[in-house]
Formats: C-alpha cells, structure tokens, sequence
C-alpha cells in the first residue's frame, strides 16, 4: 500500500507514525488520542483519518517498519561473511531498541492487554516476531542440528529484546548495541555448539 502512494502521502504517513512514536515516550499507550498525534505531527485530525482508522492501525504500521529495518539486511546463511554481517545487523536491531524502547516494550504486552477481538491483534504480534523468527531461521538453515531448539531460541531472543527495551527505559544499560551484539553472538554460538553436539551423539 505505501509504495502505491503519493510522495506527500507518504511524507505525511510519516510523519504521523513519528508523531505516535514520539507520543509513546512521554505517555502510556492507553493515554494517547488520535488528537494528540494529529496536533503532534501537525496535522489535521482528518489527515489523520485518511490514511489510520485507529491507533492500533498506525502502531502496526510503526511496528512493521520498525520490525522491517534490521530485516531487511539479515545475510544469507551460506555468506561468506555471516557471522561479521549477522552482528552487525543484531546490533543496528539493539540500537534501535534503545532508540524506540517505548514501542519494544508496548509489542511485548500484545496481545495480552489488547481488547479482546481487535482485528490488528494478530498484525501486530506477527510484526513483533518477524525479526526473531528470521535469526532463528538463517541460524538452523547454518546448523540443521539446532532446529530441535527452534521455538526455544526464538523464545530466548523475544525476551532479550524486552529486557533490553526496559534496561534503556529505566537507564540502566550503559553497554553499546555493538557490546550487546557480540554478547548475543556469543549466545548463538553456545547454542549452535550444543545442538552439534547434541546430533553428534
């Protein structure tokens, strides 16, 4: 849908997800209004209508650009390269969770504290995975062995991320996202390793 807008659609798309992240640091979810995000991107609130139904439409879209980034740039297993490139793109992932841990930690919650038959329940939560699920993949296309662990790992990573998310908040990080990448590589390794070992056997 975005690629079949105007340039100015898109720009004021924009700007109203950026008004909603922003909106999202200072107040709770359940605290913000449509009105709000409109005066905070500087929008009518009509503007708003014409292109989100719902907040919940406009935190999907949040998510799913957020969710995409990184993605977009996790290499192929059989790189040459994978585990330099990996790192890289696991640290640009943790740099933005600290850029936008108000949002990592509202995906967390989903669906638990949604209202029951929202239709962008399942949007959302499959955005908030996407990421994961394609790490996890890359690494048992790497390691067929490990694929005993898949859900496990996919699990483990879900709640680095919001750990991590709500060490930013409360300031209690002081590591850089590159420190932490390699700590989560390290991580991949351990596993890696032991699903070797495990097929071994």
């Amino acid at each position: 849908m975005e690629a079949a807008l105007s340039a100015q659609a898109r720009r004021t798309r924009k700007l109203i997800r950026q008004a909603l992240l922003a909106l999202l640091e200072d107040h709770g979810f359940e605290s913000i209004t449509l009105s709000m995000v409109a005066e905070r991107a500087e929008v009518n609130r009509s503007t708003v209508y014409r292109y989100y139904e719902s907040l919940m439409d406009i935190l999907g879209d949040c998510i799913y650009e957020v969710s995409g980034m990184a993605d977009e740039h996790v290499p192929p297993h059989d790189a040459p390269d994978f585990d330099d490139r990996l790192e890289r793109v696991i640290a640009c992932s943790y740099r933005d969770m600290r850029d936008h841990a108000s949002l990592y930690l509202l995906i967390r919650r989903f669906p638990q504290d949604t209202p029951s038959g929202s239709p962008h329940v399942g949007v959302v939560e499959a955005h908030s995975r996407k990421f994961y699920r394609n790490l996890v993949d890359q690494l048992v296309a790497l390691r067929p062995g490990i694929a005993g662990s898949h859900a496990y790992l996919e699990t483990t990573l879900s709640g680095i991320s919001g750990a991590l998310a709500k060490n930013w908040i409360d300031g209690g990080f002081v590591e850089e996202p590159e420190e932490l990448a390699r700590v989560t590589m390290s991580f991949f390794s351990a596993c890696i390793d032991a699903a070797d070992g495990a097929s071994d056997r």
